[in-house]
């Protein structure tokens, strides 16, 4: 099980959200991108927690009995423009995953979605060619129900399906009184197997 959470709140909530999936009695893996104010957020008993920057401005949770190992060469850090972590999992000895967790800040004027998404394609063409299954998921603030009107949006998009990889999330991520976004983001190139993919609502 992969999650994907767009946290901003402290380390009570993270820590209900992490119990409640623990109780699905499921493998899981949970990622959060995060402006916390703690500098070492705590973590659950059975978790192992990796995090780039103080204050954690991205990072994963991953179950104590999933072995994995740091991707570097994929871990691109750009501070302000891409910030990223990627890791390795065995799922059994014939069966590898790679699973990543992006943030793209929108502060200007670093917020350049070119270079964003130039360094994002040379990390999807090393996957590809280690035919490596692949997930990655995070808050890339780009408004993907963008995609008929906005040309580097639409422009995006169609390089991610050419390298293979579809966002599984289709629906609005952010809502308020004037306008919904799709900004929080998950793709994976595995095309074969059963999943499901949903949003989780809270206010």
């Amino acid at each position: 099980m992969v999650n994907d959470n767009n946290i901003r709140w402290g380390y009570g909530s993270l820590l209900k959200v992490k119990v409640k999936i623990t109780q699905r009695k499921k493998e899981y893996i949970i990622l959060y991108v995060s402006c916390m104010s703690s500098h070492n957020p705590r973590t659950h008993p059975d978790t192992q927690t990796l995090h780039r920057t103080a204050p954690p401005c991205v990072g994963l949770f991953i179950k104590e009995s999933v072995q994995y190992k740091i991707r570097e060469d994929l871990s691109i850090f750009n501070t302000h423009v891409f910030e990223s972590i990627f890791v390795e999992i065995e799922s059994h000895p014939s069966k590898k995953y790679i699973i990543g967790v992006i943030y793209r800040p929108n502060t200007a004027p670093r917020a350049d979605v070119d270079v964003f998404a130039s360094t994002l394609y040379s990390i999807l063409d090393i996957i590809n060619a280690e035919s490596r299954t692949c997930i990655i998921m995070g808050d890339m603030n780009i408004n993907l129900l963008n995609y008929q009107i906005h040309q580097k949006t639409n422009e995006y998009l169609d390089n991610l399906f050419s390298r293979g990889f579809i966002p599984v999330i289709t629906k609005p991520t952010r809502v308020c009184t004037s306008r919904a976004t799709l900004i929080d983001h998950i793709y994976t190139n595995d095309i074969v197997s059963n999943f499901s993919s949903g949003i989780a609502i809270s206010d």
